[in-house]
């Protein structure tokens, strides 16, 4: 045993040492329980030291002693030069350990990532690399030593490079080397050589698309492309990049002015669409001609994203001008940025450029902008390309070719946001004559008006009792709810009202004739339904018997059944980030409802609007809008302009309610009086009979009654009943006289 102990005590004093720690060992302690950090004689307190303890405690399995240390060494805020000694003599290993432990996990992170930037701070420093460029004409060795330094700089390489070849003076011999050299770095360096061929130094260029296509990554591709075309009158250049080409493509490159464009405009279209991989940190590196110099700085990826892909369409614009796709998709990158920083409820305010770029670049962009947007899924960039196509295009247009223009295209839209936005764009049209989709206008303007203050969820359970508790949570989260009983039923409440959020279901349903999948793909193949996130609710054990049928079906998820409505409001938010899914906010419920009637009264206004036919189908939706305080007033000169029993049975339902203020009773009683002029009674015997009693109940407000003898008149009472009006008058006492 004491052989054991002596044994087992010199490894732990090794590994002190080892650790820069001085410990004072204690007899008779067991061999399986190393000392801790009361062990060591001297407290360690400089960053090297505080991190030999760290160290060592990991290394023992002490790592909750080890946190303690782990606290003290960040509040050294140790600097680059310490944390670069740290991995030199411990290694990276020893920083990854710490992210294996609860304990030490969230700040092992933030220390490895300062790890990785003091690193490329370090590779990256131009003095240091620009010692390695001027080695490596002195001979191979030096210059495969030089290299190596250089890859771990990554792309900051590049411009310490291109400074060396562009160095007066230099032989031919110190060039080539140097050029190779260029041409020996990884794919890091892909993005600094791209923005390099914007050189108009012919021999820098030539160096540049040498590197390029040795490097072999494919991305460089699009650039050398427009490099040959531009360059087409210049042999040495073009054979250059279409030889690049062919060593990255695998067959040979071609001249084609259009083929060069197309690609470019794909090349646009990744960054927009996301399918481009951007370098890790993001970087934007660019070419400054007068000055000679590769510049670079940090980005975001979205403004990466901008950056390459607008300067790719630009590029395939100089190429090909006319060319359509590529001008919607610049249009499309820089109006999906702008609307991206700050919001589609603000644009275009703070971004009018590129609001204002899209304006000038007329219909036919517009169109194909709008319709691409939609195909893609962008669909707050089809909201906002609506709205300037509304401002451009013809009215005319709408009808011209027979075809579905770009603006009925988006009404059914699986977005709410674009439908409104195309309704309003074709609305303000007023267009003089039907086209292929007007009579879905009103009907989608109809869906906003009903929009409430808090968001609404559908529940479809045939288990009532199961569905009301399943509501009450929804109601604990703030959701008005409507419980639905069958799939069918479900659906109406879904697709009638344009502020449902998400819809849950139980996945066995036994009322109506719908069944799981029936409610599934009516929900999503409908437009009023297609972009409403949908649940299916149910036991833990259910969810693995169902997943493959609920895979066919874009933004469905599975929630497991809960008492808690904490629990079920974590479920639905991890999901709604997973599907992408904004709900509307307060604001835009409270516009979009004011707007949609607004809008309606407009079409109300326009003698012969093709909308006009349709406008007796949202009669029962303004009529809801007209008991809304923030609708009431845009409502009443909609539903007096519209026929048929709805729009006129809501006026005298306003009419009649006296909780209503008095100016919304009689502007209703005068909507009421045009109404029944233009298209007859339409109200019912009930109303007319309260009417009546009304006029006699009005109190001493002369205006309400003036307002409801009018309504009581364009009702065309019959003779007997205006007699008996006329017996009960009585000559109204005279005014009291001024006494002098």
């Amino acid at each position: 045993m004491r052989r054991t102990q002596r044994r087992d005590s010199s490894i732990f004093l090794a590994l002190a040492i080892s650790a820069g720690l001085v410990v004072v060992m204690v007899p008779g302690r067991a061999a399986a329980q190393p000392p801790g950090p009361e062990r060591f004689a001297v407290p360690p307190a400089t960053p090297i030291d505080l991190w030999g303890a760290i160290d060592y405690l990991m290394k023992t399995g002490q790592s909750g002693q080890a946190a303690g240390y782990l606290k003290k060494f960040v509040e050294t805020n140790p600097t680059d030069d310490d944390l670069l000694a740290i991995r030199d003599r411990y290694g990276i290993r020893s920083m990854l350990r710490l992210a294996d432990f609860p304990a030490t996990k969230a700040q092992a992170q933030t220390l490895i990532a300062r790890m990785t930037e003091a690193a490329r701070r370090n590779t990256g420093n131009p003095e240091r690399l620009a010692q390695a460029v001027d080695s490596i004409p002195k001979s191979r060795e030096e210059q495969s030593q030089a290299l190596e330094l250089l890859r771990e700089a990554g792309p900051f390489a590049v411009p310490v490079l291109v400074d060396a070849l562009r160095q007066p003076g230099r032989s031919s011999e110190e060039r080539n080397m140097l050029a190779e050299s260029l041409g020996m770095l990884d794919a890091s360096a892909v993005a600094p050589l791209v923005a390099l061929l914007d050189t108009k130094d012919g021999a820098t260029l030539i160096d540049t698309i040498h590197a390029l296509g040795r490097i072999g990554d494919k991305r460089a591709i699009p650039g050398l492309r427009y490099v040959a075309v531009r360059n087409d009158e210049n042999p040495t250049v073009r054979d250059a990049a279409l030889k690049a080409i062919g060593r990255l493509s695998g067959r040979p490159g071609d001249l084609g002015t259009k083929a060069a464009a197309r690609i470019l405009t794909d090349e646009a279209r990744a960054y927009h669409l996301h399918t481009t991989r951007i370098d890790t940190p993001p970087i934007i590196w660019s070419w400054n001609e007068e000055d000679g110099k590769l510049s670079s700085r940090p980005t975001s990826v979205s403004e990466a994203e901008e950056y390459h892909g607008l300067r790719a369409a630009r590029q395939a614009l100089t190429l090909a001008p006319a060319d359509l796709d590529a001008q919607s998709t610049l249009v499309a990158i820089a109006v999906d940025k702008a609307v991206g920083r700050v919001g589609l409820t603000t644009y275009p305010k703070g971004e009018e450029a590129a609001a204002n770029l899209a304006l000038m670049s007329g219909p036919a962009v517009l169109s194909r902008t709008l319709s691409q947007s939609l195909v893609d899924g962008k669909f707050d960039l089809a909201a906002a390309s609506a709205a300037a196509l509304g401002q451009v295009t013809d009215r005319d247009a709408l009808a011209s070719n027979g075809k579905a223009h770009a603006l009925v295209q988006a009404l059914s839209a699986p977005d709410r946001r674009a439908q409104f936005a195309a309704a309003k764009a074709l609305t303000g049209l007023q267009p003089r004559k039907p086209f292929q989709g007007s009579s879905r206008v009103v009907p989608v303007l109809a869906r906003f008006l009903t929009i409430g203050q808090n968001p609404r969820a559908v529940v479809i359970d045939g288990n009532l009792s199961r569905g009301a508790q399943l509501a009450a949570q929804l109601k604990t989260l703030g959701y008005e709810v409507d419980l639905a009983a069958s799939g069918d039923q479900g659906f109406r409440f879904a697709s009638d009202s344009a502020d449902v959020e998400l819809v849950i279901m139980e996945p066995y349903l036994h009322q109506g004739a719908w069944r799981l999948e029936d409610v599934l793909g009516n929900l999503r193949l409908d437009p009023r339904t297609a972009g409403l996130p949908i649940f299916v609710i149910g036991a833990l054990a259910t969810e693995d018997k169902l997943s493959s049928r609920l895979r066919e079906y874009p933004g469905v998820a599975y929630l497991v059944g809960t008492i808690e409505a904490s629990t079920l409001k974590r479920q639905l938010d991890r999901q709604f980030v997973r599907m992408g899914a904004r709900t509307l906010s307060a604001a835009e419920r409270t516009d979009y409802a004011v707007n949609a009637a607004k809008l309606l009264g407009q079409i109300t206004q326009v003698e012969g609007s093709p909308f006009e036919p349709d406008l007796q189908r949202a009669g029962a939706a303004l009529a809801v809008a007209l008991k809304r305080s923030n609708t009431s007033e845009a409502a009443l000169t909609a539903l007096g302009n519209i026929p048929g029993v709805g729009a006129q049975r809501g006026l005298a339902d306003a009419l009649l309610d006296s909780s209503q203020p008095m100016p919304i009773r009689i502007g209703a009683a005068t909507q009421l009086s045009r109404s029944l002029q233009r298209f007859g009674p339409l109200v019912t015997a009930e109303q007319e009979r309260l009417l009546v009693a009304a006029l006699d109940a009005s109190g001493d407000d002369p205006a309400l009654k003036t307002a409801i003898s009018g309504v009581i008149g364009a009702l065309r009472p019959k003779s007997e009943q205006v007699g008996r009006r006329l017996q009960a008058y009585q000559t109204p006492p005279p005014a009291p006289a001024d006494i002098p």
